[in-house]
C-alpha cells in the first residue's frame, strides 16, 4: 500500500496483490479497516470526511480521504462515501517507450496507458497512476489501441 498525504487529502493506493494479502474486500467493514490501518501509520482521523473509492479490476482500489470539517473537541469521524468503478491509467513520458498494443490516450499534451494485467513489465516508464479518468477516456483522445 502506498500512502500520499497532501494538506487535507490522503490517497491510498492498494493494488490487487496487497488486497489479497491483507484479505481486504470492499464490504461494509472496508472503511473501518482502512481507518485502523491509518492509525498503524500514526495517521489519526477526526472530523467530517468525503471518501471516494475508485475501483479498477486490473489494478485494485484507490481511496481518497478528503477532510471537509474538523471537530475540535470530539474524537469522532463522520463520512460520506462514494464508490466509483473506473479505468485506471498510467501517465507515461513517451509512447515510443511502450512496445505494446495497449490503449494509449493523449490528453493535455500528456500520454496515458490503460492498465492491463500484462503491463507490469513497463513499470519503470510510469510517472503516476491516474484514477479519476472520465475526461481522459474519450474516443477522440485514443491514439493507439
Amino acid at each position: 500500500m502506498k500512502i500520499k498525504i497532501l494538506k487535507s487529502k490522503i490517497t491510498l493506493y492498494m493494488n490487487n496483490i496487497y488486497l489479497k494479502n491483507k484479505n481486504l474486500k470492499l464490504d461494509k467493514n472496508f472503511i473501518s479497516k482502512i481507518i485502523k490501518t491509518l492509525k498503524y501509520y500514526n495517521i489519526n482521523l477526526n472530523g467530517y470526511y468525503s471518501i471516494n473509492i475508485f475501483i479498477d479490476k486490473n489494478y485494485g482500489i484507490i481511496t481518497e480521504i478528503i477532510k471537509k470539517y474538523n471537530y475540535q473537541y470530539l474524537k469522532q469521524i463522520d463520512t460520506k462515501v462514494k464508490i466509483k468503478k473506473n479505468t485506471f491509467l498510467f501517465k507515461i513520458k513517451d509512447i515510443l517507450d511502450i512496445n505494446s498494443n495497449e490503449k494509449i490516450y493523449k490528453y493535455k499534451n500528456n500520454y496515458y496507458l490503460q492498465i492491463d494485467k500484462n503491463i507490469i513489465k513497463y513499470l519503470e516508464y510510469f510517472e503516476e497512476i491516474c484514477y479519476n479518468t472520465k475526461s481522459i477516456i474519450k474516443l477522440k483522445n485514443l491514439i493507439r489501441g
